[in-house]
């Protein structure tokens, strides 16, 4: 009786496979007129990350690294250079700093960050928030809300500045 069970669905599923790939001739079935849009002019997939989210989560990423010594750090200098202004303004609960990207130093480490979202104001991108972000200068740990501004130059997303609260 298994046996033969497991003979008519195999029957049943190999009769639906060939079933859906038989096209069809109803009437309700035809295809689109050639006046729609095609798939180049669609928005982009809701997955697919935008440019400015791209910049900014490469200057985080390549920032989270930059206090390693060798190859690595040179890398991950080299990597928020190619997303950032030669200074981004850095402000740590009510502290002026500046990232120096140019020379490859900073006084601030990004220890971790977590929930990008993009930052608007009206239909204009801004920049990014980041819901948590921890940051350490010198001995000093702190955690909070950032905002990383960028601005768009050359048809490239530059961040210009970061702030945490």
């Amino acid at each position: 009786m298994r046996v033969f069970c497991k003979l008519l669905l195999s029957v049943l599923l190999a009769a639906s496979v060939a079933r859906a790939q038989t096209p069809s001739t109803d009437a309700s079935a035809k295809t689109e007129p050639a006046t729609s849009a095609p798939d180049s002019a669609q928005a982009p997939k809701a997955d697919a990350p935008r440019p400015y989210v791209e910049s900014a989560l490469t200057f985080l990423r390549a920032f989270t690294h930059t206090n390693r010594t060798g190859p690595e750090g040179e890398k991950a200098w080299a990597e928020l250079r190619s997303v950032s202004a030669d200074k981004v303004a850095l402000k740590v609960g009510g502290k002026d700093l500046v990232i120096d990207a140019a020379a490859g130093h900073s006084n601030a480490m990004l220890v971790r960050f977590a929930k990008v979202s993009t930052w608007r104001e009206a239909l204009d991108v801004q920049g990014v928030t980041i819901e948590k972000t921890q940051l350490r200068v010198g001995d000093e740990e702190h955690s909070g809300k950032a905002r990383l501004k960028l601005a768009e130059k050359d048809g490239k997303w530059i961040v210009e500045s970061f702030e945490v609260e």
